[in-house]
């Protein structure tokens, strides 16, 4: 059952700033030793640039 939270903003995305809404299940991710809250698209986006950086460096 949706509730009146689905509807409202819980925060917003650390990495967009769009709003965040419960009915989309933000996801945390600890960004610089902090928990960051995003979207899971901008979550994935940010676990594959950091595989990205990884490749870099090892090169």
């Amino acid at each position: 059952m949706e509730t009146i939270s689905d509807y409202k903003p819980v925060s917003f995305c650390w990495a967009c700033g769009r709003k965040l809404w419960h009915k989309n299940k933000p996801t945390v991710r600890i960004v610089d030793g902090l928990p960051r809250t995003l979207h899971k698209f901008c979550a994935k986006h940010i676990d594959w640039m950091s595989t990205q950086n990884m490749e870099d460096e090892n090169e």
